[in-house]
């Protein structure tokens, strides 16, 4: 038996500094890097295409691990992401 966790419920997620509202549903889990477009005004979203950025750290590089979380905090689109070692538990609903 496992502790199954469907990430389209999760409601709050605990960090060091304490628990943060999951926005609109937008809790996912998938790998994570580092990207710097060399453009201040620009969002790595809004770039043409992956080359158009330079990947500063790749997920799993000096053992961390690849695996990582993002969700919005409200509806402005603010959002928190991070390494999944970084969660400390998640609320979520049956």
């Amino acid at each position: 038996m496992s502790l199954a966790i469907d990430v389209d419920t999760v409601q709050a997620v605990l960090l060091a500094d304490g628990w943060h509202t999951v926005h609109n549903a937008s809790f996912t889990l998938d790998a994570y890097e580092y990207l710097w477009s060399g453009r201040p005004s620009v969002k790595v979203q809004d770039l043409e295409n992956e080359s158009d950025a330079r990947l500063l750290h790749e997920g799993g590089e000096s053992g961390i691990s690849s695996k990582g979380f993002a969700f919005a905090t409200d509806e402005s689109g603010s959002t928190i992401a991070g390494p999944l070692s970084a969660l400390l538990a998640v609320r979520y609903h049956l």
